[in-house]
């Protein structure tokens, strides 16, 4: 029996789910994939102190004025 319309979850389409995909969706990306090779290299570079380098830490200013500045460009 045909229907008049049909739901598409986005994580079904993109695949971020591999458990289980309905039978009605077509997958259009494997974003888990994706997704599980990312958070393992995050992992990874965590437990081995490849991250967080210190270019991606904010430290703290020794001044009130180093301070004020380091935040201007957020206002």
């Amino acid at each position: 029996m045909p229907c008049d319309g049909q739901l598409i979850i986005c994580g079904d389409m993109l695949g971020m789910f591999q458990a289980f995909t309905p039978k009605f969706v077509k997958k259009y990306a494997n974003v888990a994939e994706v997704m599980i090779n990312a958070m393992k290299e995050y992992v990874s570079d965590v437990k081995e102190s490849k991250f967080p380098e210190d270019k991606h830490v904010y430290h703290i200013k020794d001044s009130k004025e180093d301070f004020e500045k380091m935040f201007a460009e957020f206002k």
